[in-house]
């Protein structure tokens, strides 16, 4: 958890927040359930935005 810059409880490592951003977009794009063949990226990625893109697939699987 972020507090006021800082990671409570420590980092593993000097890049461990965007170790974090990067798992969350896999696992919310995992949540599509279809193989997506992409380049992806992405620009300050915050939960809603990583799982709105895959929830909007699911609405429109046929394009």
């Amino acid at each position: 958890m972020v507090c006021g810059g800082r990671i409570l409880g420590g980092a593993r490592f000097a890049d461990e927040p965007v170790r974090h951003k990067a798992l969350d977009l896999i696992g919310d794009l995992a949540l599509a359930g279809r193989p997506i063949l992409a380049r992806f990226v992405a620009n300050c990625p915050t939960h809603a935005l990583t799982h709105a893109f895959p929830t909007g697939l699911m609405r429109h699987p046929q394009g």
